[in-house]
């Protein structure tokens, strides 16, 4: 079965990305909770072919929210995709490659998954939402990302990432 891209020598027939899900009972959720974790094809020196793969995989992925997940009752129960998705929306990596827009392919409208942008609680930036490395000093993209579909995206009242490289005072033991 062809899942979108055929460029790979040899050429490999099966995604090559696993897409995990987990159901969760909430307390007080009247529907459970489908917890879907991703993590897309990472730069590894192949440049434009492995952003291909990416938008290969992640075109995948949203093709089965909206084909097979979001087809039954399961659009009315609350869901979020979450992982390494390998590339940044705001800072691809456009000097080795040709963005393909695989975040975009997530978060488009059919797939009911929406984009967050969570903020530092320390001082409310959110260029401190690097996530590549915290033992890098060079942090400059973010690759994890948390995508709630719109029931839970409207009742989102913050959304923070915490980093304690940015905690200034450091907390005593």
């Amino acid at each position: 079965m062809n899942w979108g891209y055929t460029n790979l020598t040899p050429p490999t027939p099966t995604f090559t990305r696993d897409l995990f899900e987990a159901e969760v009972a909430v307390p007080g959720f009247p529907q459970p909770l489908n917890v879907f974790v991703t993590h897309l094809k990472a730069t590894t020196g192949g440049g434009q072919d492995d952003e291909d793969v990416r938008a290969a995989e992640a075109s995948c992925v949203s093709n089965f929210f909206v084909t097979v997940f979001l087809t039954g009752t399961n659009k009315l129960h609350p869901y979020i995709l979450s992982g390494d998705m390998n590339e940044d929306i705001n800072r691809p990596g456009t000097n080795d490659y040709d963005t393909r827009q695989p975040i975009q392919h997530l978060v488009a409208p059919l797939t009911g998954l929406q984009l967050t942008t969570p903020v530092n609680p320390f001082d409310s930036s959110s260029s401190n939402d690097m996530t590549i490395s915290i033992q890098d000093p060079r942090l400059s993209a973010r690759f994890d990302y948390i995508l709630p579909c719109s029931l839970l995206f409207s009742n989102i009242a913050s959304s923070q990432i915490f980093r304690t490289d940015k905690l200034i005072p450091l907390p005593r033991r």
